[in-house]
């Protein structure tokens, strides 16, 4: 049985139209924050606030390796052209992240996402949990994994990145991530584009015509 068999049309769009419009929505929260130079944000907060942004990319990718095969599948099947479209367009988004995700070491991504966990929860009990697991992205395997450590072997990791100090530990992964060069960059021009979310869910709505 296909998974989405019994879903609604408009409710299988809408699903398409969030996996795009959530990213969006999420990075344009804190956009300005990073690129807009008039405002002199000091490197520490954008440091900050990257760990937060990192940690959601984390999620966007999740959220693709789970549902883009799935929907792309139904919408194909009921012709959705317009959907698929989209879904095609957000599996490049995915592949913009993967590429910037390579250049940061499973332990530097732990590093990011416990010091991220410590500023947005205050304190996370987990950490002290016989086996830490959290959510990374595999270089070999292209894909999010969880990591199964001990306590030990976490804090191993954590401290040999974090260093002397979290900035100089975090700016030059922020740096990097966000260089202009990248397709990641290409894609959050486009996404920050006025009226982007409307033109996404315009596109998308095409189809039940």
């Amino acid at each position: 049985m296909r998974k989405y068999q019994n879903t609604g049309d408009k409710e299988l769009i809408n699903m398409v139209i969030t996996l795009i419009t959530d990213h969006a929505n999420f990075t344009n929260n804190w956009v300005e924050l990073i690129f807009n130079k008039d405002l002199s944000i000091p490197p520490e907060i954008k440091n900050r606030i990257f760990s937060i942004w990192m940690t959601g990319c984390l999620d966007t990718i999740a959220q693709e390796e789970q549902f883009y095969l799935k929907l792309s599948g139904e919408c194909r099947m009921r012709e959705f052209k317009n959907s698929l479209d989209l879904l095609y367009n957000f599996g490049n988004l995915v592949e913009s992240l993967k590429m910037n995700f390579r250049k940061i070491s499973k332990e530097q991504q732990l590093g990011v996402i416990q010091y991220r966990n410590s500023i947005v929860h205050g304190r996370t009990h987990s950490v002290h949990n016989e086996r830490i697991k959290y959510r990374y992205f595999d270089i070999e395997l292209n894909k999010t994994v969880k990591t199964n450590l001990s306590q030990k072997d976490f804090w191993a990791i954590i401290n040999s990145v974090w260093l002397d100090s979290l900035d100089t530990f975090l700016e030059p992964i922020r740096l990097e991530f966000f260089d202009d060069t990248t397709h990641y960059y290409k894609n959050l021009v486009s996404f920050s584009k006025p009226g982007f979310v409307d033109q996404v869910c315009e596109i998308a709505y095409r189809d039940l015509k």
